[in-house]
């Protein structure tokens, strides 16, 4: 699985989560001020810091049970069920690593990236 964008300096707006469809939705604005969200389905488990006032990435970084380094399962204490749910169900680690405000990870089935309208 790719990330299709540049994260970097990217601002995180919107965290929606739709219990229905068992699917997180980050909005994001990149450094150009485009806006897209982020479709996380078939979540199996996140974890994230506070949502703050301004909340920019560093990088969003993306990894399977094999590539996952084992010092970020460490750094994010991430639950053994999560990752063995990960590994059964074939699931992608999310990670989102803040240069200020909220970071943190997810776990996934799928992945999508979709452009939209500016938040007003």
């Amino acid at each position: 699985m790719e990330k299709l964008l540049d994260y970097h300096d990217a601002s995180i707006n919107k965290i929606e989560y739709s219990l229905d469809k068992n699917e997180l939705v980050i909005g994001i604005e990149t450094y150009d001020d485009l806006p897209y969200d982020l479709y996380f389905t078939g979540v199996i488990g996140w974890s994230f810091s506070s949502f703050e006032v301004q909340n920019h990435l560093l990088d969003f970084r993306i990894y399977d049970s094999i590539s996952l380094p084992s010092y970020l399962i460490e750094d994010y204490e991430v639950e053994q069920v999560y990752l063995e749910l990960m590994n059964t169900k074939k699931g992608y680690f999310f990670e989102l690593d803040p240069a200020t405000g909220m970071g943190g990870y997810i776990i996934a089935i799928n992945f999508k990236v979709e452009k939209r309208d500016k938040l007003k």
